[in-house]
């Protein structure tokens, strides 16, 4: 008699899978559950039938499959921190020097009186600051430009070498240098020798000056005329306009290849100590415009009036030189 399952013949003799592979968990399960079947018959030829079916299952079934392993791709870590660098040098500012804030006051009020076309009260304050702080490279730079709009190119270009020389501002010695270079590129006329130019004014020589003497202050200006006297009483000292030794400064008539100078003698005395004679210089580029006595400086702000001509002399009377004396 022959029994019939699905997927499944078994014979009186033997018994085979079909073709189909049955896998896993469940192909165990179902081989175990006929055998119990078949023991439970108790026909003895069932359990040959088993014996040999075992055989047949394990040579009909096709070999498990051998995974191959997947090879990982290898990265190298990346890091989360961000590539050292070499640290970027950071240059050192220069030193700017302190700006006296009456010296800045003039300053402005220059450029407010430049703005508006006033142009000798404009040099006026611009003098002014300078006399408070000689080295206010920004007043050199815009009174050089009031020079230059006037055509006194030699004082024009005195003022720019000053500016140049006091300025660690890269933008403002660009752009003096572009200054020089304009005034370098104008036509000169024929140079004249100063020397033989200069106002003819004869020496005087004053040790104890006519009249009273100007009361001043430390720190502002104070115009002589030649012979006066200026006291400063907060330190004692009196300051003498004594003579002119020099006036070859250009006219401003003629165009001249250099500004020339004026060179004056004063006198300083403090207290009951023996005058001292100085000479003073006001051309920038010397540095003879200052200098020391007795714990103060001594500065020649400027030289009044200015040439005006070449044929006209300056008589001596109308001299007047404005100074500055500050504390060391």
């Amino acid at each position: 008699m022959n029994t019939i399952y699905p997927e499944l013949i078994f014979t009186k003799n033997s018994f085979r899978l079909s073709r189909k592979p049955i896998q896993g968990v469940f192909q165990v399960i179902l081989f175990f559950g006929l055998a119990w079947l078949l023991a439970g018959c108790g026909n003895q030829d069932a359990s040959v039938a088993i014996a040999t079916a075992t055989v047949t299952v394990a040579t009909s079934l096709p070999p498990e499959p051998t995974a191959t392993p997947t090879s990982t791709p290898t990265t190298e870590p990346t890091s989360t921190h961000p590539p050292t660098q070499e640290p970027i040098a950071t240059p050192t500012p220069m030193p700017t020097p302190e700006i006296d804030s009456e010296a800045q006051n003039f300053y402005y009020k220059g450029l407010t009186y430049a703005a508006a076309g006033l142009m000798e009260e404009a040099i006026a304050s611009f003098d002014q600051a300078i006399a408070l702080q000689a080295d206010y490279a920004l007043v050199y730079l815009e009174r050089g430009k009031l020079y230059m709009e006037q055509g006194q190119l030699g004082q024009a270009k005195s003022d720019f070498q000053y500016a140049l020389e006091f300025t660690t501002d890269p933008a403002v010695k660009g752009e003096i240098k572009s200054l020089l270079q304009q005034l370098a590129s104008v036509p000169t006329a024929t140079p004249i020798l100063q020397a033989d130019k200069a106002t003819p004014t004869p020496e005087v020589t004053v040790v104890i000056a006519s009249g009273p003497p100007i009361e001043a202050q430390l720190g502002q200006p104070v115009s002589l005329p030649l012979g006066g006297t200026a006291h400063f009483e907060e330190a004692n000292l009196s300051v003498v306009f004594q003579s002119v030794l020099e006036d070859s400064r250009c006219p401003r008539d003629i165009e001249c290849f250099w500004s020339g100078q004026a060179r004056i003698m004063i006198q300083a005395q403090q207290g009951e100590t023996a005058a001292t004679a100085f000479e003073l210089n006001n051309n920038p580029p010397l540095k003879h415009d200052t200098i020391s006595y007795a714990g103060y400086d001594i500065y020649l702000v400027q030289l009044d009036p200015y040439p005006e001509t070449s044929d006209q002399p300056i008589p001596p009377e109308a001299y007047q030189a404005t100074f500055v004396v500050n504390a060391k």
